[in-house]
């Protein structure tokens, strides 16, 4: 196995030739659609790279007190408040996060930014719109990730804690 992702998107239409692409080229990839359930598949599971929608529809349930509409601006930064939680969490301190968007303005793009995130991290839908240019993209921050020999933690450890 090349790699684990774990890809927090609701489209699911639109990001299936990425996620077989992936799976043929030996990755491994969960999808889940919520934020709420990203933060709980962490706490269990390792993975390599975090992919991140940053529109994420609100789900009713669980998650609901932690991803509200007000912070969440009705859904339209989901992915920037799940950013932002991973961050708090020390989940996301190595930078193998990946956020993908539809969204072309600035704006947001500047308060991934300012949340932490790597400028390289941040790309729109119509940047990777090619699978052979996405799976690079891919490959490139994986192949980032530490040495396993080195005292570098890994992103997430089995019990969620670095």
């Amino acid at each position: 196995m090349r790699g684990a992702i774990l890809w927090v998107d609701n489209d699911k239409g639109y990001i299936l030739p990425f996620v077989e692409a992936l799976r043929r080229n030996d990755y491994e990839v969960v999808v889940v659609d919520n934020a709420w359930e990203a933060e709980r598949r962490l706490t269990s599971e390792t993975v390599d790279l975090v992919i991140i929608d940053v529109m994420i529809p609100l789900k009713s349930g669980e998650g609901s007190q932690v991803y509200n509409p007000e912070q969440t601006k009705r859904g339209l930064k989901t992915g920037l408040l799940l950013f932002r939680r991973l961050r708090e969490q020390g989940r996301a301190a190595d930078g193998k996060v990946l956020v993908l968007s539809v969204r072309i303005d600035e704006k947001i793009r500047q308060e991934f930014l300012e949340a932490g995130l790597h400028p390289d991290h941040f790309v729109t839908k119509l940047e990777v719109r090619r699978v052979p240019d996405f799976l690079a993209k891919v490959a490139e921050m994986i192949i980032q990730r530490p040495d396993p020999s080195s005292n570098a933690a890994p992103l997430f450890e089995e019990d969620g804690k670095e």
